[in-house]
């Protein structure tokens, strides 16, 4: 008798391995494993996405709102400017354009306080939802 024998009651013997129901057991849970592993993937793709672009909504805002306060005082107009940014970026070999735009308000407070907002919006779809990030700052005249 070799060692990966076993003896059967009958006097036979069998050799030690998987059987066919095992086999597909174990196909069964790698096939579920799998299924739920590649439908988690294209969600976590779509939040990867959705946070690079709140991220270059942030910097976009931010670098005109730094831009406007930067200024002294004196030349902080009151109003509101627009500014249209295109971002193109490339994922597997094809582009796509997202266009970002930057409206920042200047309200006067008072004689020496000025409100900055900007307003930066975007869509990720032609026809999608408009998704826009807020920033807001008080600059007050003296504090330089």
């Amino acid at each position: 008798m070799r060692a990966f024998d076993i003896q059967c009651q009958h006097g036979r013997s069998r050799s030690r391995g998987f059987s066919l129901l095992d086999l597909l057991v174990a196909f069964t849970v790698f096939s579920v494993a799998l299924l739920v592993a590649l439908t988690i993937f294209p969600s976590s793709m779509q939040s990867v996405r959705k946070s690079h672009y709140y991220l270059m909504a942030s910097h976009l805002g931010q670098a005109q709102m730094e831009e406007t306060i930067d200024l002294p005082f004196s030349n902080i107009n009151v109003g509101t400017t627009s500014n249209t940014t295109t971002l193109v970026s490339t994922v597997n070999g094809s582009q796509a354009s997202i266009a970002f735009t930057s409206t920042l308000t200047v309200t006067s407070v008072s004689v020496n306080l000025k409100d900055v907002l900007c307003v930066t919006s975007w869509q990720e779809t032609v026809g999608g939802p408009t998704h826009s990030l807020t920033l807001e700052t008080l600059v007050a005249n003296g504090c330089r």
